[in-house]
């Protein structure tokens, strides 16, 4: 349910954050994502009003050039329905809940394009008070975040790092007991540049009760200009916990 903050304060990247840039790093080509996806190459070129959809437990945008395979046994999640329910995230300031609420319902910046989660093996949510909230479970969030140019009245960055460090000073001010379970280690995701961290934070919400202390598993990857977040979400603190090892997932991703 985690999700990035809008117009974020400008902060100087973290010494840990300076390495080499990778040169080139901009995905794989056509024929080795049809050929790792098995679909037709003219499903990638021929016209059509569709740009994203599912086949089975395959998702393939050809608008992002995103794909990845999700476990059998999870279930695609409707994104308006996750978009509501992230809508009522409370966060540690009025006016930044406001304004990530707002940029959840009417932008797609910041708020999910795909869903999958493992309905299957979800628990009651302690507390909940809304049908939105009614269960936990694993659940893995794409989203697009922006670009190093800045959107949404963003500023510029240089890098994804100090995209990435602006947005953990932002989580690290708006959710109660945000920590990082993992330093943000430099990746390559597909053949493009990504940044992995882990992190750990209670979260508020006017669908339950009490604060439900959630893990957090995030990479940001720079695709060509975008900026997408993928965000993995369990809860093993919970009675009984609810975790996933979600490693089978990141490397079905590919990035064209």
């Amino acid at each position: 349910m985690l999700t990035a903050l809008a117009r974020r304060p400008k902060r100087r990247v973290a010494a840990h954050f300076r390495h080499v840039r990778p040169q080139a790093l901009v995905g794989i080509g056509q024929t080795a994502f049809v050929a790792h996806f098995s679909v037709a190459a003219e499903f990638l070129t021929t016209p059509s009003s569709i740009a994203a959809t599912t086949m089975g437990d395959l998702y393939i945008d050809r608008w992002r050039g995103i794909g990845f395979h999700k476990p059998s046994s999870w279930e695609w999640v409707s994104v308006l329905a996750t978009r509501r329910a992230q809508a009522g995230i409370q966060l540690n300031s009025e006016d930044m809940s406001l304004a990530m609420n707002e940029s959840i319902l009417s932008e797609d910046t910041h708020a999910p394009f795909v869903v999958a989660a493992n309905l299957k093996e979800a628990v009651p949510t302690p507390g909940a008070l809304s049908a939105e909230v009614q269960s936990l479970a694993a659940m893995l969030l794409m989203s697009f975040e922006g670009t190093l140019e800045g959107v949404s009245g963003d500023e510029s960055v240089e890098s994804l790092e100090e995209y990435l460090d602006r947005d953990l000073a932002v989580l690290a001010d708006n959710y109660l007991g945000f920590q990082l379970l993992s330093e943000p280690k430099p990746i390559e995701l597909s053949q493009c540049e990504a940044i992995e961290y882990n992190a750990r934070y209670h979260l508020e919400h006017s669908g339950i009760s009490s604060p439900i202390v959630v893990r957090d598993r995030t990479i940001y990857v720079l695709h060509n200009q975008p900026i997408y977040s993928i965000r993995m979400v369990d809860y093993p603190d919970n009675d009984p916990p609810v975790t996933y090892d979600f490693d089978s997932i990141i490397g079905s991703i590919r990035l064209l």
